[in-house]
């Protein structure tokens, strides 16, 4: 498998041996390169400025920044190579989540690890500290044998048990929470906690985490929010901040939510066959040509009604911190892809150079199979055949075949 990458670069976090800003694609040359060969690549995440790669034997590529620990190597030195994290013996690597200093390791068997930064108590030790020099350096079992998906936020973290059980640690949204009254333990926990307000006979699949808002998703497609809702991502027109879970009424898909993905301050959902999207959407994020006028929360882009979008029959959305991606389906070109941005498009990804704010189809990547894009405090990957849809910070990888590329710096919107 081939891995291309270009972006921001300034930590190394595109795995190019080098800090130098990226602005076409270049070859990730493996260094040294594995033994018996180049390992193929699974799953792939970024956070603030770093990267994170699982490959299908189950281990753990880090690159980047690493002032807090948080590529798990044992030490706080930045690395510009995709490097293999040796703390993980035995441990075969499912899924990781990448937060803004800070990453969690979901293995096949279930145990969480995390490291990084454990300022705000993200990491789930229960030792938790503003302190700049909270971090671990070594990732540290955190829960063992019993989650089946995990998400990070800004500094707030998700997952969910065997069980179907949705918890969540981390003092991220605390100071918002505080201020809409009292405030409940999950909010101020930083050991996992279970999520109070849920439906006890309900169980969950997916877990998705915004810069302060946290987004659940049930076996049979019932979307739970809470958290800051000072763009609408929650959808309660009259509420700065959404404390416990509550569920918007999206009766009129006529289908249920298949997946959903979370940007910084925005949410999109998926039925397969609609696309439906609201908060934030003055970059664009939400997929549809409404300009935003007014005062207070119209005026910040705030969109507390949900947009469709226009796209369908979609496998997979994701979102970065304020644009949002999706794989649909055609009958020509089965797996094609599609992304929301905002800014000067390359003229080498698009047909146009010119701000977007519909979509738009990336030329030359109509059978994509993996698409990732980081950008500031989130970053995503989206991929079709029911695999994992994940966002973060500032270059995007698109897996077509047995070959990966990645963009960054323009802010797509149709990919």
């Amino acid at each position: 498998m081939v891995l291309f990458a270009w972006g921001a670069n300034k930590s190394g976090q595109l795995g190019l041996g080098h800090h130098n800003d990226q602005l076409l694609p270049c070859l990730v040359q493996w260094q040294p390169v594995p033994q018996p060969a180049v390992p193929a690549v699974k799953a792939i995440c970024g956070g603030g400025a770093h990267s994170a790669l699982v490959t299908d034997s189950g281990d753990l590529y880090v690159c980047g920044q690493n002032s807090h620990g948080q590529l798990g190597l044992g030490h706080l030195e930045d690395v510009a190579n995709f490097t293999r994290c040796p703390a993980l013996p035995g441990c075969s690597v499912a899924k990781v989540a990448c937060g803004w200093e800070f990453t969690l390791i979901l293995t096949v068997d279930g145990q969480l690890f995390s490291c990084g930064s454990d300022s705000h108590g993200q990491l789930g030790l229960g030792t938790g500290s503003k302190s700049s020099s909270a971090h671990v350096s070594t990732p540290v079992k955190v829960l063992e044998h019993c989650l089946c998906d995990i998400a990070a936020g800004l500094r707030h973290s998700l997952a969910i048990t065997w069980e179907g059980t949705v918890l969540q640690w981390g003092l991220g949204m605390l100071i918002r929470a505080r201020r809409a009254g009292p405030v409940p333990s999950y909010l101020q926990a930083s050991t996992p906690s279970a999520i109070l307000g849920l439906p006890e006979d309900m169980k969950f699949v997916q877990v998705s985490a915004g810069a302060h808002h946290s987004a659940a998703l049930s076996v049979g497609g019932k979307v739970f929010l809470w958290g800051d809702n000072s763009k609408g991502q929650i959808l309660q027109a009259d509420k700065a901040f959404v404390p416990h879970p509550m569920s918007p009424d999206l009766s009129f898909l006529e289908e249920k939510v298949s997946s959903m993905a979370s940007g910084w301050s925005h949410i999109v959902v998926n039925t397969g066959t609609k696309v439906l999207a609201w908060g934030r959407g003055d970059y664009g994020q939400l997929g549809d040509d409404g300009l935003f006028c007014g005062t207070g929360e119209k005026a910040l882009g705030a969109r507390v009604k949900p947009t469709i979008t226009g796209l369908c029959h979609v496998r997979a959305v994701a979102c970065g911190s304020e644009h949002t991606l999706a794989i649909a389906i055609t009958r020509s070109e089965p797996n094609r892809a599609f992304m929301g941005y905002s800014g000067t498009v390359p003229e080498t990804a698009f047909s146009t150079s010119i701000k977007q704010v519909t979509h738009r189809d990336v030329l030359g990547l109509e059978r994509a199979w993996h698409v990732w894009h980081r950008k500031r405090d989130e970053c995503a990957r989206a991929t079709c055949r029911g695999l994992h849809v994940h966002l973060r910070s500032r270059c995007t990888f698109v897996c077509r075949c047995r070959s990966r590329w990645c963009w960054s710096r323009s802010f797509l919107r149709r990919l």
